[in-house]
């Protein structure tokens, strides 16, 4: 087409060359324009989840953090510098640059977008500046500050945010308090923690819902790690719109299913229930899992340094209420057993044990 315009250049009026280079303009720059980076954020990587292990795996050998964005076209030389509280400048290359197409006759839907990962490793704790480009163009690109917590447990305690149940059409002022808290606060916070049901629902208005909602996010996102999982209204496709945006700890094993990280002095295990309640294959499966890093956790010298143990999941384990939405006991007895067969060391003298555990 470029060839065909260029042959024929000479032959047209001075107006209509006019107008072609205007084109030609507008054409370039909608291009640079979609290899901007979006619906940037960040979380924490698979040492958060080594840190306490008693398999003799090192968390120095695993990723630290987990940068994600968007890019409307492929955008293949995208990368991200770190600049580390040392003054060291890390340059990275995407671990994975994954080309989205979903479509759906039935929703009249068809999103695409194009997600960019980069792990961190050997990254200490501290503040940290990092610069995102989607391509090598200086205009394509995005930087913020982030701050990494420690990996051993701390006296002092850790700090985190918490919400769920969230849609920003109704709901902007709770991103607002949360940016402002994360931002305000340096480091006062080591994460913040999703308990599910973003946006409602993220591939409503052809996926447009989920791009404003993560746009939305990342005012405190890309400063903070988000910890999430996945509620029943991220169920459509399998959990497709949530999965290939984030990258939680253990992501390469369970794709954001479970999986467990210590912060300060906690041990928080998440768990999306509904993935649970709907897959009866892997049920034995999730529950061997949530067992054996129960017992980890539980161990004398893990749980002396980490006391407190938090179990994250979008419905509770136990309730007493009985409705159909809030009464998961029946489904998910076994784990209520779990969480009470793990008691704190403050608690240790007496069983909590339910009789129907």
């Amino acid at each position: 087409t470029w060839g065909m315009i260029k042959i024929n250049f000479y032959m047209i009026s001075s107006f209509t060359k006019i107008v072609l280079l205007a084109l030609s303009l507008v054409v370039i720059q909608v291009h640079t324009q979609n290899c901007v980076p979006d619906q940037l954020h960040l979380s924490l990587g698979d040492a958060y989840y080594y840190s306490n292990r008693n398999d003799q795996t090192s968390p120095n050998t695993k990723h630290m953090a987990t940068i994600v964005f968007q890019t409307q076209d492929p955008c293949q030389d995208a990368y991200t510098e770190v600049l580390l509280s040392s003054g060291q400048m890390v340059r990275l290359k995407a671990s994975e640059t994954n080309t989205i197409d979903i479509s759906d006759p039935n929703r009249q839907l068809h999103y695409t977008t194009n997600v960019h990962v980069f792990k961190l490793y050997d990254t200490p704790e501290g503040t940290h500046t990092y610069k995102c480009y989607g391509n090598s163009s200086e205009e394509a690109t995005k930087s913020d500050q982030f701050r990494l917590p420690t990996l051993t447990p701390s006296s002092q305690g850790t700090k985190v945010l918490v919400y769920g149940d969230h849609d920003i059409r109704m709901g902007m002022s709770t991103f607002n308090s949360i940016a402002n808290k994360a931002r305000q606060n340096s480091g006062e916070y080591a994460a913040v923690i999703g308990l599910g049901d973003y946006g409602y629902d993220f591939q409503d208005e052809n996926g447009g819902v989920g791009d404003s909602y993560m746009r939305a996010m990342e005012s405190f996102a890309s400063t903070t790690p988000f910890m999430g999982i996945a509620g029943n209204h991220e169920e459509y496709l399998n959990y497709t719109f949530f999965n290939f945006r984030f990258r939680l700890p253990l992501y390469d094993q369970f794709q954001n299913t479970y999986y467990s990280y210590n912060l300060g002095l906690v041990h928080y295990v998440c768990f999306n229930i509904h993935y649970y309640l709907k897959h009866v294959d892997v049920r034995e499966q999730m529950l061997k899992w949530f067992k054996e890093d129960l017992e980890n956790a539980n161990e004398e010298s893990n749980r002396k340094q980490r006391p407190w143990i938090v179990a994250v999941a979008h419905k509770p384990f136990f309730t007493s209420v009985r409705y159909p939405a809030a009464d998961t006991s029946k489904d998910y007895g076994n784990y209520t057993c779990l969480l009470y067969t793990s008691p704190s060391p403050r608690d240790r003298q007496k069983s909590r044990m339910p009789s129907s555990a």
